[in-house]
């Protein structure tokens, strides 16, 4: 699936220098970055900072020939270290621990020193995308998020639950641009209506299925944009932070430290050969996804059995991405997160919520609706019998055994264990030279199964 070309980096950090950052106004190394204007802003002349981009990063995929990478996203070759170096105002050596800041007050003159320049360790990526959901704004969902799910909620995390241990934190991300070309072969159903069902329908209570058989092939020019993935190893593998995407990535900006003051930020400690089967496993995905209107006749689905993807050009590169977090840890100690998506300001959180309380409630109502079946059956039948009152009577043993599943809808709503970012729908992507080519196979009758077996096209 790779491309056999040569990779050509994009230097992102050449403008970028360490240390005191000086307002271009008055001189102030008391800059900051200002969520409301979403933009750099010096604290004593309140001068702001246009954010800018890198012109050739910033170019669309379909601009771009080969495999073009961010500078920030070249493989890690040490761990996160401390940086020491001269106050540029006063002259005193400062040492700026990058494993917990980016920047560091001189202890002399308080001039903010700061970390800019890239160093292979995956501290500096290549571009951030700012908050715009103030802090404010993500206690108040995240509260919201909670008092929705407070009538099953655990006691005791209700009890824990601390606004001011919502944090703001920037997530290291790999942003990933591909324009290339697909083939994809498969099998397609299409069902009819014989006539031996209208036989089969006087004598036999069983669903049979009668369908056309095709084989598929589709083969088109694509331009896949903003697919992204996590490149810290804690997070990547987490649903809740997975699932608080999409990011508008289209709107990121050149890095630089000062964005992260108030913030915390995480390392990112995977590199790009680690993570380049997860995005071409997601092209596959999108590929499917693109190719839903070009199948609708088939409506028993198709099963494709062959995927090609021919890459011609890639982009990559790495950004800090803003989200809200609150953690705790459960009763059982596991440690659990609620997540404000930073710009979007999307919540998706994991609850601890009563088991006990839960299973109590689904016992107490199985047994009053196995309870008032029986005394139904054995007092008052006559009185239901022929009524439309006869056919809920029926139907109340079935619904005890519906209410047995109560539980695993409540923890599925409590602490989201399936949730999941639909890549495949909110990825923005081109098509061209779309090419459709159906051969007929057979019929086929009698068949039990509703779609075709093998169905992978949603």
């Amino acid at each position: 699936m790779a491309i056999d070309k040569k990779i050509k980096y994009i230097q992102t950090d050449k403008d970028a220098s360490n240390g005191v950052l000086l307002c271009p106004s008055c001189g102030s190394s008391d800059v900051t970055y200002d969520i409301e204007k979403q933009k750099l802003k010096c604290n004593y002349c309140n001068y702001v900072f246009e954010p800018s981009k890198d012109e050739e990063l910033s170019k669309s995929i379909s601009e771009i020939e080969g495999d073009v990478r961010g500078s920030g996203t070249k493989d890690i070759k040490k761990n996160a270290h401390k940086v020491s170096m001269l106050c540029s105002s006063c002259g005193a050596r400062v040492i700026i621990d990058m494993n917990h800041s980016p920047s560091q007050r001189c202890h002399w003159c308080h001039s903010v020193l700061s970390i800019s320049k890239q160093s292979n360790d995956g501290t500096i990526p290549d571009e951030i995308l700012p908050f715009s959901v103030s802090r404010d704004e993500a206690v108040s969902k995240i509260t919201q998020y909670i008092r929705k799910k407070k009538s099953l909620a655990d006691t005791t995390f209700l009890e824990n639950y601390r606004e001011d241990d919502i944090v703001g934190v920037y997530l290291p991300y790999v942003i990933f641009d591909i324009k290339g070309h697909s083939k994809m072969d498969g099998m397609g159903e299409r069902s009819f209506f014989s006539i031996f069902r209208i036989f089969q329908l006087s004598s036999d209570d069983h669903i049979y299925y009668d369908a056309k058989l095709y084989h598929l092939k589709r083969e088109f020019d694509f331009h896949f944009y903003e697919l992204i993935l996590e490149a810290n190893s804690n997070y990547q593998r987490n649903n809740i932070i997975h699932s608080i995407m999409p990011f508008d990535t289209e709107n990121t900006v050149k890095y630089h430290s000062n964005y992260l003051e108030g913030y915390r930020y995480e390392i990112r400690n995977l590199n790009i050969g680690s993570i380049e089967e997860s995005f071409m496993n997601q092209v596959k995905g999108v590929a499917r996804y693109a190719m839903q209107p070009f199948i609708k006749k088939y409506n028993r689905g198709v099963s494709w059995s062959n995927e090609e993807i021919t890459v011609n050009s890639q982009k990559w590169r790495t950004a800090y991405l803003p989200v809200w977090l609150y953690s705790y840890h459960d009763r059982k100690n596991q440690l659990k997160y609620i997540a404000v998506n930073g710009r979007t300001g999307e919540v998706v959180g994991s609850i601890s919520y009563q088991k006990g309380l839960v299973w109590f409630i689904t016992i107490f109502l199985v047994l009053l609706e196995l309870g008032v079946y029986l005394y139904v059956y054995c007092y008052r039948y006559a009185y239901f019998f022929g009524t439309i009152f006869e056919r809920i009577f029926i139907f109340l043993p079935f619904l005890a055994i519906l209410t047995l599943f109560l539980p695993k809808i409540i923890c599925s709503i409590y602490e989201k264990n399936k949730v999941r970012h639909a890549y495949e729908k909110y990825t923005k992507y081109d098509l061209s030279e779309v090419l459709e080519k159906d051969e007929f196979q057979k019929k086929e009758y009698g068949l039990t199964d509703k779609q075709i077996i093998g169905r992978n096209d949603n």
